[in-house]
Formats: C-alpha cells, structure tokens, sequence
C-alpha cells in the first residue's frame, strides 16, 4: 500500500523484497513473473517501467481499503512507509502496508480475474503467493500474525488471518538466499553458473540475448557430446513446430536451450535441422528454426 520512494526504488537491486523471493519461487501469478523477470532486474537488464494507470489506480483503493481497516477492526496498527529488513538477512525486506505491536497488515484490492484465487468462506482462503508474501513480512518485522484484508472485484473487504510458520519462512528465505548469492556471483563473474533455469519466458530470452548481444562467430561447431545434445533437442523442436498452436511455451524453452548452446555463434546446423541467431537491421538477434526439409519457424 505504501508508495515506494526514489530511494527505496535504487535500492531494490541491493537485495530481494518479499515479492521479489514469490517470483523466485514461482508462486507469483501476475503476467511476466518468475526467476528470471527478478534476475534481469536484479542485474539492470531491464530497466523498471513506470506504474500503470491500472495500477496507480490500484493502489488508490487500497488506501481506501486500509482506511476500512482502521476504522472497523480493533487494536489498529500505525502505517508504516519504511521497508522493514529481516533482523538477521540484510539482503531481505518487507515493504509492509501496517504494522503494530503484535501483527502486520498486508492490504490488496484484487480484480475479478484474481478473485478464484481467494475463498472468502474459508479462514485459510488466501493464495499461495499472498501467503508466501506475509510470511516474509513476519520474518522481517518480528511478528507472529498478520492479518490479511483484501477486496474482492470491488466488495467490501473481507479480513484474513495468518499465523507466522517458521518452517514455511525458513524454506523461503533460503530460495531468496540462494538467488541472491547467485546474482552477486554473476555480478562478480558474469561468467560463472548460477542463473535460473531455462524456460519458456519471454525474461528468459531477454536475457540470452543481453548475453550474446551479436552473431560475433561462424556457424556453431560443436564436440561430440553437445552434438548428440543438440540433435536431441532440434528432433524434440521439429516435431513440436508441427503442433505450434499446442505447444508454443515448450518451443519458447526448447529454442532458449538451442540460443544457450549456440550462444555468441551465427547458429548451428546439422542433417536434420538448422538453426540461426542473426542480427536484424536494428540489431537485435532473432532466431529461425529450420527443420530439413520442411519450412522456417
């Protein structure tokens, strides 16, 4: 609920937000989230667009949901404006809606497509993600509850409570953990291992491409084993560019295995498939799959 400020926004690529260890753990369900939208941010590929209206909007109701908060449920916390930072994991924080001696408050207005996701006839009946989310923010803030409040399509709110899981937040923090060491690896050694793994996001290809921004090298001429590899996955894409409609997000991922392997090369080619990655008129490097004998993908 709280407007992050200029600074709290610099600081973002200085650690991971309770949001930030959602997407990592693939929880998050909003368009264009995952590992890899995190890793490109975390290491200024991409840079943060501005707020939508819709989202600017959002965020309007949920003042007003927080002001129904206040007004109607008791011992009501101060609202915070601060990102609350795990006691013991400084790269980790909560940007917390409220907060007060004995819980904190996270407030969403959800649109009606979001609603399935929430069970208002269930005192359990918050998503996964909302629950990954508030259990970062207990861990961060020192608080064993929080209470969830949430309109739904525009009804008025309905109130959650979530008690804090150790064993849930542990597991947590340490996927957060582990991808931050990774980040801070690869910032140290873009070279080193470490990135998430392929799939069949478009943030996944983004990056491949800030990898190996130019076809810089011949046709990809690889040893025997990464031949056999890379036969394997072109019969795998040739097959599946036969059923293009049923199977576009395994073609997205099988092609990033193929730009991975052929990496800062032109392509690569053998008998029963080809495969480019060249340069277009602006510069940007788009690839084309050719199985033998059929036509381009």
């Amino acid at each position: 609920m709280p407007r992050l400020s200029e600074a709290q926004l610099a600081d973002r690529a200085n650690g991971m937000g309770s949001t930030d260890v959602v997407e990592v753990c693939d929880l998050a369900p909003w368009q264009g989230a995952g590992p890899w939208r995190v890793w490109n941010d975390k290491l200024g590929i991409v840079k943060p667009e501005p707020p939508t209206p819709e989202q600017e909007w959002g965020h309007t109701q949920e003042l007003v949901i927080g002001a129904w908060y206040i007004a109607n449920v008791d011992h009501a916390p101060l609202q915070s404006h601060l990102s609350t930072f795990h006691p013991s994991n400084p790269f980790l924080w909560a940007t917390l809606d409220m907060i007060g001696p004995d819980r904190i408050v996270e407030v969403k207005n959800v649109g009606g497509f979001m609603c399935r996701a929430w069970d208002p006839t269930d005192p359990d009946g918050v998503p996964h993600y909302v629950r990954a989310q508030v259990q970062i923010g207990m861990a961060c803030a020192c608080r064993s509850e929080c209470h969830v409040v949430a309109s739904l399509a525009g009804r008025p709110p309905e109130l959650w409570t979530v008690r804090y899981d150790a064993a849930l937040a542990d597991m947590l923090i340490k996927r957060g953990l582990d991808f931050w060491s990774s980040v801070q690896a690869h910032r140290a050694d873009p070279g080193c291992s470490g990135e998430p793994a392929i799939d069949a996001s478009d943030a996944c290809r983004e990056y491949l491409r800030h990898k190996y921004p130019k076809d810089e090298r011949l046709m990809l001429e690889p040893d025997l084993s990464t031949m056999l590899r890379l036969g394997e996955i072109g019969r795998e894409r040739a097959l599946l560019a036969e059923r293009v409609k049923a199977d576009t997000a395994r073609i997205k991922e099988v092609d990033s295995h193929l730009l991975t392997a052929i990496g800062p090369h032109k392509g690569y080619e053998c008998d029963e498939f080809k495969m480019t990655w060249k340069a277009d008129k602006n510069g940007v490097r788009r690839s084309r799959f050719t199985p033998r004998g059929g036509s381009d993908e």
